[in-house]
């Protein structure tokens, strides 16, 4: 949870519902759509909603491009999760080849589009097992 915080802090995305478009903007990150994709890499993502793609000569979060499913039936909340998983797979390295890496990112992506801290904030008085109520 303290990485998808720090991301939301460091780089000043606090506004809430996280405008994921925003987010990979400010971090120079290029978002491809699946139907844009050559027919090789569309069937890695096929059973994926999304998918992070190193580009050639690059090393920063500049060189990585997100391919993304965006069909009209998929909704949006559920795009901007997979966006934000596959931020997490830069935003968490050490994960990286970790037994645990999947599970990390979604935690990540959870975390940083609706942080625990805030949805106390606006009222509901208790989180446990990863339900909340009121």
């Amino acid at each position: 949870m303290r990485a998808a915080i720090e991301t939301s802090l460091d780089f000043n995305f606090i506004q809430y519902p996280v405008s994921m478009e925003r987010v990979l903007k400010t971090l120079h990150m290029r978002t491809v759509r699946y139907q844009q994709l050559p027919m090789d890499l569309r069937r890695k993502v096929d059973n994926s909603d999304a998918l992070t793609i190193p580009l050639p000569d690059k090393t920063s979060a500049e060189g990585f491009a997100i391919f993304v499913k965006d069909y009209s039936w998929i909704p949006g909340s559920r795009i901007r999760f997979s966006l934000a998983h596959e931020l997490a797979h830069l935003v968490l390295p050490e994960y990286q080849n970790h037994p645990m890496d999947e599970r990390a990112c979604e935690f990540f992506a959870a975390n940083f589009l609706a942080p625990t801290c805030l949805i106390l904030r606006e009222g509901y008085s208790e989180v446990s097992n990863g339900s909340i109520s009121c």
